[in-house]
């Protein structure tokens, strides 16, 4: 129970608790930082006093990369920015993050708990988004709410998490043909029409259609698309003024890609803006409201509208040089093609997803609850790949049969 309540805080944290309105803003800000210290605390402490065997870490590399070139960075903002190192490791503070993967290593919490706790997350994530819909103008939350594209925009962390709830219910129902896997599907499909972002759609659209043609269970591809497809006409048209929203500006953008702020945006961080060739291997450094390096890329928002969020893995390459992309291009590879029991595919398609957004917004190793659901990912794959310790691993991870379609604990 102990776990259960250390890592629902952690994965809380992660997503800075929907940044609702009743938990001021200093407060999430401090947890932010304080939990991943936290996290290394408990680490420390276990490498210690525990000394029973660990599951073997397939992921190691990749993530020691990440931490090398987190470490590199920082010497790249001090000596091509000015920025001190202190500034840089608060503002990085969300890679810490990637800690966690040590500490349940540690913990060995089972894991049909933590996909209990991620799908949960999502489902938490997606009614708090459907509220905040139906009630405004009355904000729950402190995070942006806003109309455009014919929809209410809401942005707090937990997308990720709603993103992995749809694959495993989707799986699921692919797998067993139970209905009661649908509401959290059409909820999930409503809240990323809600979203009103073209990317996500697209690409949650795209590991669908791969996710039916790789199931083993699906004899009928046919079938099993037809009955997705009613599933998102009925949407389509009860939602008509968003999806013409989009199209509209999808449209308007292409008819001058070259003016697409976001395409201007990539070639100037691409070509323009690092110093020195050496930038490139260890980065810039995360740029902080508290350094001239940080009012300098606040100039480029409002001057150009050019975010190093809006431009994906190479707004990574700008803040943490190649040794961190090069960590991040080997974790999409080898999710994307590695062989996973049947019972835990639905994370491949998760980073299917993620890898088609890629080159717009924040990549996946870039905001705190996307790290934390990496970490989750990674530590129940290499439970389920260690051969030593099938005592963690049910037969299947089966249904709690409540009609929730979550899995037992």
């Amino acid at each position: 129970m102990v776990k259960k309540i250390l890592i629902g805080f952690i994965i809380l944290s992660s997503v800075s608790f929907f940044y609702l309105g009743f938990i001021p803003a200093v407060i999430i800000k401090a947890l932010e930082f304080l939990v991943p210290a936290m996290i290394l605390v408990l680490v420390i402490l276990l490498k210690v006093y525990d000394r029973s065997p660990r599951f073997h870490k397939n992921f190691n590399i990749e993530i020691s990369l990440v931490f090398i070139a987190v470490v590199l960075s920082m010497f790249g903002a001090y000596f091509f920015h000015r920025q001190n190192f202190f500034i840089t490791f608060v503002a990085q503070r969300f890679v810490y993050f990637f800690i966690l993967y040590y500490l349940l290593h540690a913990l060995k919490p089972r894991p049909q708990e933590l996909i209990h706790m991620m799908i949960l997350t999502g489902t938490i994530y997606a009614v708090f988004y459907l509220v905040q819909t139906v009630v405004f103008p009355v904000t729950l939350t402190t995070g942006k709410v806003f109309m455009d594209r014919g929809t209410l925009r809401i942005f707090v962390p937990g997308t990720g998490f709603l993103v992995l709830a749809y694959f495993y219910s989707l799986s699921k129902l692919l797998q067993t043909f139970h209905f009661r896997y649908i509401p959290v599907i059409l909820l999930a499909i409503l809240i990323f029409i809600l979203l009103g972002t073209r990317i996500v759609l697209a690409s949650i659209a795209l590991a669908t259609l791969l996710n039916i043609l790789l199931s083993k269970r699906v004899t009928s591809k046919v079938l099993a698309g037809f009955l997705i497809l009613l599933c998102v006409i009925p949407a389509y048209f009860l939602f008509v003024d968003i999806f013409t929203a989009m199209f509209t500006l999808s449209e308007r953008q292409l008819s001058n890609i070259e003016q697409n702020t976001r395409v201007r945006a990539a070639i100037f961080f691409l070509f323009e803006f690092f110093p020195n060739k050496l930038a490139y291997i260890i980065g810039n450094g995360v740029p902080s409201s508290h350094s001239v390096y940080g009012m300098k890329i606040d100039q480029y928002k409002e001057a150009f509208g050019f975010f190093q969020s809006d431009i994906g893995i190479i707004g990574d390459l700008t803040k943490f040089g190649i040794v961190f992309v090069i960590a991040e291009l080997t974790v999409f590879i080898r999710m994307i093609s590695m062989r996973l029991p049947e019972e835990i595919s639905f994370f491949r398609f998760f980073f299917f997803s993620s890898f088609l957004t890629m080159f717009t917004g924040l990549g996946i190793f870039c905001i705190a609850d996307a790290i934390t659901i990496v970490c989750l990912s990674f530590y129940v794959i290499d439970v389920y790949k260690d051969e030593r310790f099938k005592e963690y691993i049910p037969p299947a991870i089966q249904d709690n049969g409540d009609g929730t379609g979550l899995p037992s604990v």
